[in-house]
């Protein structure tokens, strides 16, 4: 099965963009927030390597609006940031990057879960990073003003030592300008008695 550039494996069998709503950027955060897609079979590979987890019912194909995609070097907070080699990584990660200040209350443990006010993602201890260098956060509020959103693809393992990017499980997308650049989701797969079938809807 041979997944479309920009597809989002879902529970809903239809996908409800509500183009007026405005996602809120942290200052200092390992993710931003926005409306989430893999790369081609990216994230359906990570799921099958992780017992299925995330292997919902439906698979869309996000379709995009013509001529939204940027790069690093032409800001447009109406278009779409496409990093697909290190050196572009290496840019955006020192433009918009900053070590991360990790405290420790009594006893040693992190006071709470890294770059995630709201406690939503997995713990990532900083001590399993031996370079401190790398313990940096994306300034996610700053890139909003000069993207419309980000997509990293194909997956950049040579950069996961990253706390931020460490969090990016699959070669992926996030919008949050989705007025701009978001054109519409089409059903593509659903999957039946334990295996994705193609539909016509």
């Amino acid at each position: 099965m041979r997944l479309p550039k920009r597809n989002k494996i879902d529970k809903k069998k239809k996908i409800d963009f509500d183009f007026e709503w405005v996602y809120e950027q942290h200052e200092s955060s390992v993710k931003p927030s926005g409306f989430w897609y893999s790369c081609y079979n990216s994230w359906y590979n990570w799921t099958e390597m992780n017992d299925g987890f995330g292997h919902h019912k439906y698979i869309h194909k996000i379709n995009i609006n013509s001529k939204v995609l940027t790069d690093i070097e032409n800001k447009n907070k109406d278009k779409l940031l496409v990093i697909n080699n290190l050196k572009d990584f290496d840019i955006f990660n020192k433009r918009y990057g900053h070590k991360a200040v990790i405290q420790y209350p009594p006893g040693g443990s992190p006071k709470r879960r890294f770059g995630d006010p709201d406690n939503t993602t997995p713990d990532i201890h900083p001590r399993a990073y031996k370079d401190k260098t790398k313990y940096v956060f994306i300034n996610w509020d700053k890139v909003s003003k000069d993207y419309g959103g980000i997509e990293i693809c194909p997956y950049l393992p040579q950069r996961k030592h990253y706390l931020w990017y460490s969090s990016f499980d699959a070669a992926s997308g996030c919008i949050w300008n989705t007025k701009s650049i978001i054109k519409n989701s089409e059903l593509i797969y659903e999957k039946k008695k334990g295996k994705y079938v193609k539909t016509n809807a």
